[in-house]
């Protein structure tokens, strides 16, 4: 093998194993969020008070990339204890165009319903179960996995003649 094809091939190999690294990182973190909000369906439930509501759009230059942000932020007590919590679905992944419309579906002083997990019951989430953002974000790092993987066959097979 020549010197040119030993480069190519250490490229394409150090390529490949830090996409298919980043993509199975990336999709494992996603795929903790859908088995946690696949579970979160069949959570209990607690009359919660929404404490704060807001959205609007990003003004810092560095975050002009975000297309908006919310936060919400509601009460509810579980077993004589009170809570506090800040998620609308498991991630808050949540798509842009609705971002806007959360104060409207959430208006402060509102009282909701919330989903808590009965092993912890600190973690709730206004809408429980899978979002459809979250079944959309197991694509990116799907492709970063393929592509990781494609990269590989090309550093172990692809210089050879």
């Amino acid at each position: 093998m020549d010197s040119q094809s030993f480069k190519a091939q250490s490229v394409f190999l150090v390529v490949g194993v830090a996409l298919l690294s980043a993509g199975g990182f990336w999709g494992f973190g996603i795929g903790n969020d859908l088995v946690r909000a696949r579970a979160s369906s069949a959570w209990p439930h607690a009359r919660a008070r929404i404490m704060e509501s807001a959205a609007g759009f990003p003004t810092e230059p560095a975050r002009v990339h975000d297309c908006a942000w919310f936060r919400i932020r509601y009460s509810y007590d579980v077993g004589g204890r009170h809570f506090e919590g800040d998620e609308v679905n498991v991630s808050n992944s949540i798509e842009c165009p609705r971002i806007m419309n959360l104060p409207r579906q959430y208006p402060e002083g509102a009282e909701v319903e919330v989903a808590y997990d009965p092993g912890d019951p600190s973690r709730s989430v206004l809408e429980p179960g899978i979002a459809r953002g979250h079944l959309a974000a197991l694509f990116l790092p799907g492709v970063a996995a393929t592509i990781g993987l494609l990269a590989l066959g090309a550093g172990v097979f692809g210089t050879r003649r």
